[in-house]
């Protein structure tokens, strides 16, 4: 069929079917107490979590203040322990304007302590499936984010 038609048609559809993978969906956005209110939504999905960065002696965390208690997406780092982090597209830039609401909206709920910082990370997030090792009962979800997957966010 395409083999029938004129060149011009087919230049334009195989520059089409060229150019659909860089045409990809955006990356959620979201804040840490968006994730936690529907994890299964986005289990194994590649987000942007925006949210109080903590580092401690058993790991790095993002917090939000999200009710009663603080939450928590533990961060990951290392390749070691879990399937590779995903890469940063080509052309990749953050939607500052997007991530500033979403910071605004975390602001209202947390307030940084000492040595926090304000944080965006792009990663894989992968959500605590009952009875699965891995996860603590601070963090039901964790960011498997590359070296170059997160945006200091500055007051």
């Amino acid at each position: 069929m395409i083999g029938e038609m004129p060149a011009g048609p087919r230049l334009w559809i195989l520059s089409l079917v060229l150019l659909l993978p860089a045409i990809a969906a955006p990356i959620p956005v979201l804040t840490v107490c968006e994730v936690l209110r529907d994890p299964g939504r986005y289990h194994h999905t590649t987000v942007i979590v925006v949210g109080a960065l903590h580092d401690a002696d058993g790991g790095s965390w993002l917090n939000q203040n999200c009710g009663p208690a603080l939450s928590s997406i533990s961060l990951t780092w290392s390749e070691h322990e879990f399937a590779p982090p995903p890469k940063l597209p080509k052309r990749f830039h953050w939607d500052q304007s997007l991530i500033r609401q979403k910071l605004d909206e975390v602001k209202t709920t947390t307030h940084l302590q000492p040595k926090e910082e304000w944080l965006a990370v792009f990663g894989r997030l992968e959500t605590k499936p009952s009875g699965s090792p891995g996860f603590t009962n601070r963090a039901p979800a964790r960011l498997i984010a590359p070296d170059n997957g997160y945006l200091s966010l500055k007051e």
